[in-house]
Order: C-alpha cells, then structure tokens, then sequence
C-alpha cells in the first residue's frame, strides 16, 4: 500500500483479506508514515462475500497525504478511543469559518501576526507548505487546545494535503490583523501598567524603610 492515497477513506478498500484471515470484528490500528511523526490510523473490517475474509482501509487518509508501511511495528488502537474519532463528522462551513478565525486571532495574539507564527511555528523546515502532520505539531506548540482536525477540514479546502502561508491567512485581511495585533497590544500595555501600579506600594514602602 506504499505510495497509495485515496481522496476519502470510504471510497476504496486498500486490500482485501482471504477467508482464513478474517477479523472476528472490526479491528483499528495504528501504522508509520514516512514522513517526520507520521502515524496512520487504518482499520480491517470483516467480510463473507466471494471468498473474501475481510477488507483493509485507510482511514485517515482524506487528511494525509503520504505513505504508509505495513511491515514492522503497529499499534493497537485503544478501547474507546474510535467513538472519539472525528474522520466521519461533518461541519457546516459556517461553524468552520468562526473556528478559523477564533485560530487567526489566537495566532495573531500570540506571534504578533499569521506571518510570524508561519515562520516561527509552521513552516520550520522552510518548504513554503507544512502537511497534516507538521499542522499538528504546530498547533501543539503554539498551545492551542483546540480541534486541529477541525481546522485542517477548512484550511486544505482543496484536499491537497498541504498548506500554504496564504492559506493559513484565508479569510482574514491584512487590515484585520493590523486591528486584532493593535488590540492586543494595548490590552497587554494596559496590564503592564496595572502591574506596575499594584507594585508602587510596595515600592514607596520599601523606599520609606530605606530611609
């Protein structure tokens, strides 16, 4: 299956199982990619049709684009963990739109701009574009704790499998990031001065002491 990729995960079975290797239920597990921190989740599926045991499917595979080995080390997916899964949720592009933006202004106050965060956060190898699993990685060390998979759905519209500078920026201007960063600095000034005053106290007391 190296090299395989299928636009969504519920249009084609990867391989097929002969009868004497069917699954007793659906079974999940995890596999490598070959790209940096590329795990995969695929899971086969029990069959009893034309001498068929059983399918293998790719399920993540409508969000990365790369290629998977079936030999070596694999991961059995936890009990539960599946009903968490949100491969098969469907969103309305009005809520993704609002997650979008809820995203840019946490970029925007956190880096200063959606240009910074690309150069600092994403695009840390320099290609121009960062795939599914280096979105992941960073919206982690940003310290957003929101839905990634959710935000990947909107931002690779097209299915490519990866994203640009631009598109990390769709849907916002350059005057709207000029007015979220110019907010969010005089929110922080405002706090820095807060700060200092509830310190002047303090200050005046220790100054009196000296004395």
């Amino acid at each position: 299956a190296a090299g395989s990729y299928f636009m969504t995960h519920k249009a084609k079975a990867i391989a097929l199982l002969p009868e004497s290797c069917r699954p007793p239920q659906d079974y999940p597990f995890v596999t490598s990619g070959s790209c940096h921190g590329g795990f995969h989740l695929l899971t086969l599926r029990p069959l009893k049709s034309n001498g068929v045991g059983g399918d293998l499917w790719w399920k993540d595979s409508v969000w990365n684009h790369d290629q998977i080995h079936l030999t070596g080390v694999m991961y059995e997916v936890a009990e539960g963990a599946m009903s968490a899964s949100t491969l098969d949720s469907n969103w309305k592009p009005e809520s993704l739109k609002v997650f979008v933006q809820d995203f840019q202004t946490f970029l925007i106050r956190k880096f200063g701009s959606i240009d910074a965060a690309w150069d600092i956060a994403f695009d840390t190898d320099r290609s121009g574009s960062v795939n599914f699993t280096e979105f992941g990685m960073a919206c982690k060390a940003t310290g957003y704790v929101g839905n990634a998979t959710r935000l990947w759905a909107a931002f690779d519209d097209d299915r490519s499998g990866e994203i640009s500078r631009e598109e990390l920026k769709i849907g916002m201007s350059e005057e709207q990031i000029s007015e979220i960063a110019s907010r969010s600095e005089s929110k922080a000034e405002a706090a820095a001065r807060r700060k200092m005053s509830s310190s002047e106290p303090w200050s005046s007391q220790a100054t009196a002491l000296g004395q």
